[in-house]
């Protein structure tokens, strides 16, 4: 299976991201339940919440940079899960001892942040209703 990343948006957001693509310096994950996490949080905002799936390979590792926010302020309730890390304290234990890198912030805390662009014809949307990680996603093209 290839390895997929995440980026969770509002669905009012489609027709410029069909359009544009993301902009720089956008938040991906790696990790569903962190992606679902996101998906409550534009909920709770009123919004509908879609996510965003690419190939890992197709954000150039070049791009990848650590997620400093999420180091910061890591959502335990998901990391235990992503890491095994009870606290903030192991997380930024961790971190301090790493390379500091991209690799090491998605396997802390199951992010990263992509710096370039990313273009409308790379991205695909998720179409099964995500709180259901049980049944198989089915992705279509964003255009």
């Amino acid at each position: 299976m290839t390895p997929v990343a995440y980026h969770v948006t509002s669905i009012a957001k489609l027709a410029s991201i069909r359009k544009h693509g993301l902009h720089a310096s956008s938040y991906w994950t790696v990790s569903m339940p962190l992606a679902q996490y996101y998906c409550e949080t534009v909920e709770d905002e009123g919004e509908e919440p879609v996510i965003l799936v690419v190939p890992l390979a197709q954000l150039p590792e070049s791009n990848r940079i650590p997620d400093h926010n999420g180091i910061e302020e890591p959502i335990m309730s998901v990391v235990r899960e992503i890491s095994g890390l009870f606290n903030e304290a192991q997380i930024w234990s961790a971190w301090d001892s790493s390379d500091k890198d991209w690799l090491t912030s998605m396997h802390l805390i199951g992010s990263f942040v992509v710096t370039a662009p990313v273009a409308p014809e790379r991205l695909l949307v998720m179409n099964e209703d995500w709180r259901d990680t049980q049944s198989p996603s089915l992705l279509t093209a964003i255009h």
